[in-house]
């Protein structure tokens, strides 16, 4: 996309500071097909350390937010 070379289907969160710059332009703005999950993937959550715990909770907060807007 950045180089020009067509079109191409992601996520808001992937491009929105190359948005909010110009470098990229929304087309399409009408279309919309389903919402994509989002998954985090650990080794274990055996031993899963309390910072990564948190970590997860507040992306889970963070979406569900989002998600409500």
């Amino acid at each position: 996309m950045l180089a020009g070379h067509g079109l191409a289907r992601r996520s808001f969160w992937d491009v929105a500071d190359d948005l909010a710059s110009g470098r990229l332009v929304e087309v399409l703005r009408d279309w919309s097909d389903e919402d994509a999950p989002i998954s985090v993937i650990y080794a274990s959550r055996r031993h899963l350390p309390r910072r990564t715990r948190l970590f997860i909770d507040a992306l889970a907060d963070h979406f569900a937010r989002a998600a409500q807007a």
